[in-house]
């Protein structure tokens, strides 16, 4: 990407975050208008060629009173947007490994489903599976933490193999049991939910560029590696890495890592690595890590490589890091910054 591309992306992701200066108007009060439209959830990926990038936001509708989901196309050139899509969800935002697009989650009336978008902005099915799960805060649902607006899950989570041959994909089964009475204990134990629980597998697959399938592993609902991450994949010569929560994981905090390897077709467990991706972790420009470190005036955007050095891009107007930590409260923020957090 040239140094022109480079600004120019850099110029635009500023004026998504703090607004344009040109339209800002200096002593202007929030409305409670304004504080609904403010997108939830933002997504960007640049474009292989660094003229374009593609862009998600999920904010409010005031007219129809739902949350939708906005896809957009912005030239860096013209610095022009386009909005190609509104949709109930839209999701996974992923630039394809050849350079020619975008792959993406996207919900229009058949749950989740995985497609492709062309700098052009059209939009392309690529897989589709049987939408028959619901997940999210509604009779019926799925639980799950950060869920949004209930929604039917057909493909769950998607990546792809660097050469761009291999598509990881995770789907949902139903997981139904038979119908019983619940006494004493048993209903003792629902007394803080709101809903009858559900239950579901989480269905790992490979899919090859000519159009094979291997079922890689199958995994409870329960597993929040699975569920939540796809198991953590990460692309190597002999095959996908995932790790998957062993055994009572919740307490003991135990993970397995395994490869599936494409000489056999099956798994083995293989041993932890130390340049195995933790999870959560924001990547930077140069491979490494992004975080916010220090505190107050002297908060200070760093990006560790995997050699353990350091890069420091200086104050930023946004904090990354679990909005859980002390790092993330108003009073540990510069008194500049706006209340973002990644």
């Amino acid at each position: 990407m040239t140094g022109k591309a480079r600004a120019s992306a850099l110029a635009f992701v500023a004026i998504l975050g703090t607004g344009s200066p040109i339209e800002a108007t200096e002593g202007r009060r929030w409305t409670i208008e304004n504080i609904a439209i403010v997108p939830t959830d933002f997504d960007l990926r640049l474009a292989s060629d660094g003229r374009s990038l593609a862009y998600l936001e999920r904010r409010a509708d005031i007219e129809t009173d739902k949350s939708v989901s906005i896809l957009h196309l912005y030239d860096l050139d013209s610095h022009r947007s386009r909005e190609i899509l509104r949709a109930p969800s839209a999701e996974q935002l992923r630039r394809l490994p050849d350079g020619r697009g975008w792959s993406l989650l996207i919900d229009r009336g058949d749950g989740l489903q995985l497609y492709k978008l062309d700098a052009r902005g059209t939009l392309t099915l690529l897989l589709k599976r049987e939408a028959v799960v619901t997940v999210g805060q509604t009779e019926g649902g799925l639980f799950a933490v950060r869920s949004g607006a209930p929604r039917r899950i057909g493909i769950l989570y998607h990546d792809w193999s660097p050469d761009g041959r291999w598509l990881w994909y995770a789907t949902l089964r139903p997981r139904p049991e038979p119908l019983a009475m619940s006494i004493d204990a048993a209903v003792v134990a629902q007394r803080y939910r709101r809903r009858a629980p559900v239950k579901a597998t989480v269905e790992l697959r490979l899919r090859s560029a000519a159009g094979e399938e291997w079922l890689v592993a199958s995994r409870p609902a329960q597993d929040r590696l699975a569920f939540y991450y796809g198991a953590n994949v990460q692309w190597t010569r002999e095959g996908p890495r995932y790790q998957l929560e062993q055994g009572d994981a919740e307490r003991s905090g135990g993970t397995g890592t395994f490869i599936w390897s494409f000489a056999t077709g099956s798994s083995h467990p293989a041993e932890q690595e130390p340049g195995f991706p933790s999870i959560g972790l924001v990547s930077g420009p140069h491979g490494g890590v992004l975080a916010s470190e220090g505190f107050g005036r002297e908060l200070d955007l760093t990006e560790t490589r995997p050699d353990g050095r350091k890069i420091h891009y200086g104050p930023q107007p946004y904090y990354i890091g679990d909005p859980r930590a002390a790092g993330n409260w108003l009073a540990n923020c510069p008194p500049s910054a706006p209340m973002a957090q990644i």
